[in-house]
């Protein structure tokens, strides 16, 4: 090879490892911007939502224990952008330098970050579901009220075996809505939450009653509870009683909920006593049918590890 071949070869595979460079450096400096531009923009959902969570938790639109688990998947969505973030700075300052971006420079130290962006990016269409779920779950009217009254006469906590039919038809729209969205997301995990909260009127309970002595069975041997007490006891019995009885119509229809292996169901109850069941009714009374509640509330939600 003559000397002018020579020099035109290293001309040649110098400006090919330039052109190499530039491409690599350019890539990574748009791959970057567009990933700032998605954490912002992420973050800014994550904060719209939880405040929708927490306005509706006011309203008693959403059970407490909903709007706390809403905001904990959104603390760790948002520690999942402040790792990227992080990784995003770091690429930002390699990009002020080319050399790093120059044969060995970027094969030993740049391109471990930068495959850091890569998977991120590839990982945006699972992402995307999650944002869409918990949007959806924050956004949705998932909740009820039972009418007790319907079931049996005020004092009482248990349903009788002739009105267990009954209980299915309202039901049917909370759980075909909740099997409908859980379905739409078989394919990223998600969690059912279903909570019962019930509530009772401020009626004292004669202590001379069959219903006293049943309810201090649930109550430390001993005591002598008073009236609010007492109501406690019932609401939460109440709201038990609802929880039996949905567990036994989703396990009636275990088989129209889709991919199990991305599915997990969670139930809770528990009695608010003489409390208010809703805050946009002012004109509550001491014996009001409309106390004599238990209130449902659902969600269907990601898993965020």
């Amino acid at each position: 090879m003559s000397k002018k071949q020579q020099l035109f070869f290293l001309i040649t595979i110098t400006l090919l490892a330039s052109c190499g460079t530039q491409r690599r450096l350019s890539q990574t400096v748009q791959k970057n911007q567009e990933l700032k531009e998605y954490i912002l923009k992420s973050n800014a959902t994550l904060s719209d939502l939880q405040k929708q969570a927490s306005e509706q938790n006011r309203h008693s639109i959403a059970d407490s224990v909903l709007s706390d688990t809403i905001h904990h998947i959104i603390q760790k969505l948002r520690e999942k952008l402040d790792k990227m973030g992080e990784s995003v700075s770091a690429v930002e300052l390699l990009t002020e330098k080319r050399s790093n971006f120059r044969g060995r420079n970027f094969y030993t130290s740049t391109v471990s970050l930068i495959n850091r962006l890569d998977s991120f990016q590839t990982a945006s269409g699972g992402r995307d579901r999650v944002y869409q779920l918990l949007s959806e779950a924050v956004n949705a009217a998932a909740f009820h009220k039972f009418d007790m009254g319907t079931f049996f006469e005020p004092g009482a906590y248990k349903i009788p075996l002739t009105a267990v039919d009954k209980i299915y038809q309202p039901f049917k729209p909370a759980i075909d809505s909740m099997m409908r969205r859980s379905n739409n997301y078989s394919d990223i995990p998600h969690k059912i939450y279903m909570i019962f909260v019930g509530y009772a009127d401020a009626s004292p309970v004669i202590s001379s009653g069959p219903l006293y002595a049943e309810l201090k069975k649930y109550l430390p041997s001993g005591t002598q509870p008073g009236r609010e007490a007492l109501n406690l006891t019932l609401s939460r019995l109440r709201a038990n009683e609802l929880q039996r009885n949905m567990k036994l119509i989703i396990a009636e229809n275990a088989s129209q909920f889709h991919n199990s292996n991305f599915l997990d169901i969670g139930y809770m109850s528990y009695g608010r006593g003489e409390a208010f069941p809703l805050k946009n009714i002012t004109d509550y009374r001491v014996e009001d049918e409309r106390r004599r509640v238990v209130v449902f509330y659902w969600s269907v939600l990601p898993v965020v590890e």
